[in-house]
């Protein structure tokens, strides 16, 4: 069965064809601007030693509950569109405001033949969250993924539009940093597409003080549960064959579905059910081309804030009429993740 991904590859033979096109800033293909930011102590985002109040998954303007405002419907009207996928942004949704979705970054990676981009989660200071699959057809071994490539990838904060640079943050706060190492799942399996989830360290920390486009989603040993609505973001396509090179920032809300063929791309019933959430719930709303490796986000029965839940894997055919997608589930690795970042999460 092939599986499509949700990242976008943009092939460098010739012109670059806008249809293509999901690169930072029109000029800007190369990555050798470095734009990072200096070393800084950035504070502990899980708690307020003098409040006791969790700081993590809280967004950088506004309440939490503006992100659940638009209602979703379960599965009332669920289709099943077969097992054809495609590399999912964001089909229907809200535009995300400025700092709104602070814990999310957009990667941008130069390939041999082309550059791609994806998204991904802030946990810590150092250590994004992201997917395994956003690094098909570069990696070839451990050592190439610590050293040599790293080098190719660049991790943006800040970014309202798929083609926006940290320069167009009138505000200062966009920011660009460079990748240390990049640790990919050692049980990742790309015809298969299990164990769809990769560590990414940077080469500097980043600070939180005075950084409201960036902060972290909060870690927690728990898992959604089925019709849970969850938030998912992306700068993606906004339907199927979308060929605008400049998409926006967005979030929809998903409602958490039964992992079952019927609704969701199964490789296996009992992996899946471990390793995977399958998400959607209403045609025309849910990821899409481009939104690989970004985050999923629920509230946390403790205190509403928002914890990392899974990871954009793969999307419907079609995605405007796509009301499901699986998603790499965040507690399944949890210890994976902490053994390989260097952050305390």
């Amino acid at each position: 069965m092939a599986v499509a991904r949700t990242f976008v590859v943009i092939m460098a033979i010739g012109l670059i064809v806008a249809a293509a096109a999901d690169y930072y800033g029109s000029g800007n293909a190369g990555v050798t601007e470095d734009t990072t930011a200096a070393t800084t102590n950035a504070p502990d985002k899980g708690g307020d030693a003098e409040t006791g109040q969790r700081t993590c998954g809280l967004t950088g303007v506004g309440v939490i509950g503006d992100l659940f405002k638009t209602s979703v419907n379960g599965s009332s009207s669920m289709k099943n569109h077969g097992s054809h996928l495609v590399f999912p942004t964001i089909v229907g949704g809200q535009l995300a405001l400025r700092n709104q979705l602070c814990w999310q970054i957009s990667l941008r990676i130069l390939f041999p033949n082309g550059i791609g981009n994806c998204g991904g989660t802030i946990l810590g200071p150092s250590t994004i969250l992201t997917a395994a699959h956003c690094f098909d057809g570069a990696i070839t071994g451990a050592n190439q993924l610590a050293s040599e490539f790293a080098k190719n990838v660049r991790v943006r904060t800040g970014s309202l539009k798929s083609d926006a640079i940290p320069t167009d943050d009138e505000t200062g706060c966009a920011t660009q940093y460079t990748v240390k190492t990049i640790t990919l799942h050692p049980q990742y399996d790309k015809s298969r597409n299990i164990n769809d989830i990769a560590v990414l360290t940077l080469n500097k920390a980043m600070s939180f003080e005075d950084k409201p486009c960036q902060c972290t989603a909060c870690i927690e040993d728990r898992e959604p549960t089925v019709g849970d609505v969850c938030i998912v973001s992306g700068t993606g396509n906004e339907f199927t064959d979308d060929t605008n090179p400049s998409r926006p920032m967005k979030y929809v809300n998903v409602t958490i579905l039964e992992n079952v063929p019927a609704l969701c791309n199964v490789v296996d019933a009992a992996t899946d059910q471990q390793q995977t959430l399958c998400a959607g719930g209403v045609i025309g709303q849910n990821f899409c081309v481009g939104d690989s490796g970004g985050p999923l986000v629920c509230r946390s029965p403790l205190d509403s804030n928002l914890y990392s839940a899974g990871v954009v894997s793969e999307s419907g055919n079609v995605c405007a009429n796509e009301k499901n997608g699986k998603l790499t589930k965040t507690k399944f690795y949890l210890s994976w993740i902490r053994s390989v970042s260097v952050d305390d999460l």
